[in-house]
């Protein structure tokens, strides 16, 4: 009698320890799942961020270009110089002041020249940069705005997925 009393005290025990690893398990799930959760919402944002990064690589990207480009252009004109300043002499006043340059009248028309033509060419590089600037944040707001419509799309697939109407549409 006593070894079934015992037997039925150990039993009671071991149920009772039983529940409490059960107990445990579930407390330990709903940790899980949430760490799970916010892993996930970790992993969103470090995907938005390298594609922000990626955004801004391309960009630093294509200025660098038209950096190289005004570089490639401007080395041309530093010979020019080069050849025009080989052709001048500095004059130092007798009375103080500023010095002056002696230029033959060929390169000052030359210069005289070129600087209406760079005016020219500033005022429309200013209205191509204005005109690209307007181009670029329209094409922003378009892939933004394309961007919207495919994860409604997407969700919108998923929803009709989900209630099994996909299959119904596309066979009627």
């Amino acid at each position: 009698m006593r070894e079934k009393e015992s037997a039925e005290a150990e039993i009671e025990i071991l149920k009772s320890e039983k529940i409490e690893i059960a107990e445990a398990i579930a407390g330990m799930d709903s940790e899980l799942e949430s760490g799970k959760k916010k892993i996930e919402e970790q992993q969103e944002n470090m995907t938005d961020i390298n594609n922000r990064i990626a955004e801004a690589e391309k960009k630093i990207e294509a200025r660098n270009k038209v950096m190289d480009k005004i570089m490639d252009a401007g080395r041309p004109v530093e010979k020019e110089i080069k050849d025009i300043l080989d052709q001048t002499s500095v004059s130092t006043p007798l009375f103080g002041g500023e010095p002056t340059v002696k230029v033959p009248k060929s390169i000052f028309d030359k210069m005289v020249t070129r600087y209406r033509v760079s005016g020219t060419f500033e005022n429309l590089n200013r209205q191509y940069v204005r005109i690209l600037e307007s181009k670029d944040k329209k094409i922003d707001e378009l892939t933004n705005e394309i961007q919207k419509l495919k994860d409604l799309y997407a969700k919108c697939q998923e929803f009709l997925k989900s209630h099994n109407l996909l299959s119904t549409l596309t066979h009627s």
